[in-house]
């Protein structure tokens, strides 16, 4: 009788309210992904190998044993190394910039769907914790919310790891980074973040994680702060990369 009463209680929600893709109006849309029909999710480019061991970065051919990354070239990382589910465009460039600026926060779901399957196939050895890439105040106020810390608690509940949402904190409210360069995010980033309690990372294997790795600057300023605070390793973990 209970299992009757929770199909004809599904059917009236769907009946009241059905579900229909919020990109293209379509109603093919599945238990695990209710907002997005099948065929716009079919659009999202995976990230797979081969890429590079370090950044993440997607790698044409056979590049197994790869050791010359042009992203990584001349650069040494404060993380031990960076992973990114999806590539920013079309229908996933779509749906993080709802997540991002248009106060859609249902696509947390379909985007954890995303940060999961790339963390399946991730070597954690070694990390204990996740932190999210944290929003200046005044910025957080505005969105309502950081999409960051968001992912974040998600990863945090799937994984069984401690959720340390505020224990890095960004101190300077740093200029969009749009037009910039990556020496000129790495300026622009210097300096922006504190750890509110080097206690809590000391001795700590950290999943930093963020929505999009663009040149990698924040990500690295972040990881830097934290392994000056005392954390272990630093693994990067972000949704998208554009």
């Amino acid at each position: 009788m209970k299992a009757f009463l929770e199909i004809l209680g599904r059917g009236l929600v769907e009946l009241c309210y059905p579900r229909h893709c919020q990109l293209c109006g379509s109603r093919d849309c599945g238990d695990e992904t209710p907002f997005i029909c099948q065929m716009c999710e079919s659009k999202v480019t995976y990230i797979r190998p081969p890429m590079c061991a370090c950044c993440g970065l997607p790698l044409d051919g056979n590049a197994d044993g790869f050791d010359d990354c042009p992203h990584c070239r001349g650069f040494d990382w404060s993380f031990e190394r960076a992973v990114s589910a999806v590539r920013l465009r079309g229908v996933a460039k779509e749906v993080l910039h709802g997540f991002k600026y248009g106060k859609q926060t249902f696509w947390r779901v379909l985007i954890g769907e995303w940060i999961r399957r790339v963390a399946a196939r991730t070597d954690w050895s070694g990390i204990d914790a996740v932190i999210p890439v944290p929003l200046y105040p005044r910025r957080e106020r505005e969105r309502e919310y950081n999409q960051a810390a968001l992912l974040a608690e998600d990863f945090s509940r799937w994984t069984g790891w401690p959720f340390m949402e505020r224990t890095l904190r960004r101190v300077r409210d740093t200029s969009t980074q749009t037009s910039l360069n990556r020496q000129e995010r790495l300026g622009n980033q210097k300096g922006a973040y504190q750890v509110r309690d080097p206690e809590r990372v000391a001795g700590r294997g950290l999943c930093l994680i963020d929505d999009v790795w663009t040149t990698g600057a924040t990500s690295e300023e972040c990881a830097k702060t934290l392994r000056s605070a005392g954390a272990k390793k630093v693994l990067v973990l972000t949704a998208a990369r554009s």
